[in-house]
């Protein structure tokens, strides 16, 4: 078939229960239609999609999409990292920092507390990368 108004237009015509011959690079299929929920009409269970032009412009869309969707991933990831409070060079430190000295007014016992959650949140981070594969050999 030579596009998709062709492909419509053959399945309008069709009724369930009717075979149709395939032919497709890797050979000839018989296919028995099933009935179209929407029209009653045979249906093959495939929603014809053209490309949006001859030169290209679906697979430079799906391109620009997919590139566009790993940015925006790796940026949460980035800023999810940067909130926890790990090794003592993130923002999430010196927010737990903050928000401990509203409490705690000892210098000293602030700073005991921050470092301690900044090393318990640390080794919590190291194993989630590394416990996987060291529980395997347990």
């Amino acid at each position: 078939m030579k596009d998709i108004s062709v492909f419509s237009e053959f399945m309008a015509n069709t009724t369930p229960g009717q075979n149709i011959i395939l032919y497709t690079s890797s050979g000839e299929y018989s296919v028995t239609l099933e009935t179209n929920p929407e029209t009653g009409t045979g249906y093959l269970g495939v929603r014809p999609k053209q490309d949006m032009d001859a030169f290209g412009m679906g697979i430079l869309f799906l391109f620009m999409y997919d590139l566009f969707f790993w940015l925006y991933l790796l940026n949460l990831a980035i800023g999810i990292i940067n909130f926890l409070p790990i090794f003592g060079i993130t923002d999430g430190c010196r927010i737990v920092y903050e928000l401990l000295a509203y409490v705690v007014k000892n210098k000293k016992l602030l700073n005991a507390i921050t470092m301690a959650i900044i090393i318990f949140s640390s080794l919590l981070v190291i194993f989630n990368l590394v416990g996987p594969y060291l529980l395997r050999y347990l």
